[in-house]
C-alpha cells in the first residue's frame, strides 16, 4: 500500500504579526502545505471560529395570507422574496441573556416600515 503522507508538506512555521494584534484582529501564517490544502484547512478554520461568535438573527419570517415565499402580498410592492433578503440585513441584539426571542410585528396601511 502506497504511503499518500510521504510526499506530503506539513506546516513547520506559525507566526502571528504583532504589529496588527488586537483584541479583535490578528494575522496568524501557517505553512507549508501541499496545493489546496491551505485552502480547506483556512476554510474549515473559519467556519469553527465564526460558530464561536455569538450572535442573533432572525431565523424564521411568518406573513398572514401568504402560503410560500413566490405569493404575492396583497397590497405590497415588494415580493416576499426581497422582505426575506432585506431582512436578512438587520442586525439584531438582545440585552435581555435571553437565547430567543419571538417577535410580532403588526403594520396596516401605507408608508415606509422601520
Amino acid at each position: 500500500m502506497k504511503d499518500i503522507w510521504k510526499d506530503s508538506l506539513f506546516p513547520s512555521e506559525v507566526k502571528y504579526d504583532k504589529n496588527v494584534y488586537t483584541d479583535s484582529y490578528g494575522k496568524f501564517s501557517i505553512y507549508p502545505f501541499d496545493k489546496g490544502v491551505g485552502v480547506t484547512i483556512a476554510n474549515s478554520l473559519r467556519r469553527i471560529l465564526l460558530s464561536a461568535i455569538p450572535g442573533y438573527a432572525i431565523t424564521s419570517v411568518k406573513i398572514e395570507g401568504v402560503n410560500h415565499e413566490f405569493e404575492p402580498i396583497k397590497g405590497v410592492k415588494e415580493d416576499f422574496t426581497d422582505i426575506i433578503l432585506a431582512l436578512k440585513k438587520v442586525r439584531v441584539k438582545l440585552t435581555d441573556g435571553s437565547d430567543k426571542k419571538i417577535i410580532r410585528v403588526v403594520k396596516k396601511g401605507k408608508g415606509e416600515f422601520l
